[in-house]
Formats: C-alpha cells, structure tokens, sequence
C-alpha cells in the first residue's frame, strides 16, 4: 500500500508499507519520482527505503545512492540504467560498479554491448564484448578469445 501525505514543511511524502508482513516498517518510496518534495523545491528519492539522487547534465543523467560516510555510488534500480549519457550509451551499476546479471551492461547508442559483472568483463555463455561483427570472450576480466 502507498500513501501521499502534504504536511508541515514537505508538499509530498510518498511511503510503502506491505500489508501482507506482520512486521512491515513503513518506509519512505516511490518510482520514477521523488519520495519527498519539499516547500522550497528540494527533492528527495527513495526506493524501498534507500535514499538515491537523478542527476541529469547536460550530456547524461546518473543515478546514485547514498550509503554510510556520505559516500555517494551509481546504482541501477528495477533494471533501469545507472546512467544514460546524451548519445544514447546506457550504463547499469551495482553499488559503484558496472553490473548487470543475465543482460548487457553497458548498450552503446550504436548497438555494440558490453557484458559486466562485478565491475568486470564477464560472461560465460557468449561473447562479452559485441562491436559490430567482433566478439571477444571475457571471463572474470581475463581476455579468453576473439572473433573477427
């Protein structure tokens, strides 16, 4: 269940909470869209309770959470890339490293595709670079073979 709240000093306060758990903790949510909106404009994001940032540039937008220390690192949400830079190269992260399980994670606006995982070229049933018509295998970052 979602809830909109406008109270004191906050235009707009997007929570979730899961009705079907006995011990759910309402928690601060809200997809493609900040969570809290404040008087003043300032925005807040939260995904299931994790504070991140959009930020969009003139040349590509990126997404960041925030985790202790106020170390800030690109993370992708429900599959949605990390950063999307303005030629149309899409990038996923997993907590500050190029990641993503089962699909490319980097998609060039030209088509070619890189395979992460882990921060690593890495994919075990194919090529983990496609440029074109040249295929090279990766596995754990350690160059394997290439097809021209």
């Amino acid at each position: 269940m979602y809830f909109l709240k406008r109270k004191g000093g906050r235009k707009e306060v997007w929570q979730k909470v899961d009705l079907k758990k006995a011990n759910s903790v309402l928690c601060f949510h809200r997809k493609n869209g900040p969570a809290i909106t404040y008087e003043d404009g300032t925005e807040s994001w939260f995904d299931n309770g994790i504070c991140y940032r959009v930020f969009k540039t003139e040349n590509f937008i990126e997404t960041y959470i925030e985790v202790k220390f106020c170390i800030i690192q690109t993370h992708s949400f429900s599959d949605k890339p990390a950063v999307i830079y303005k030629n149309g190269t899409k990038e996923w992260h997993r907590y500050g490293s190029i990641h993503r399980e089962n699909a490319p994670a980097v998609v060039y606006a030209n088509g070619d595709e890189e395979w992460w995982f882990l921060g690593q070229k890495h994919r075990i049933d194919g090529p983990a670079v496609i440029y074109g018509n040249k295929k090279y295998w990766f596995e754990n970052g350690e160059f394997i073979k290439c097809i021209v």
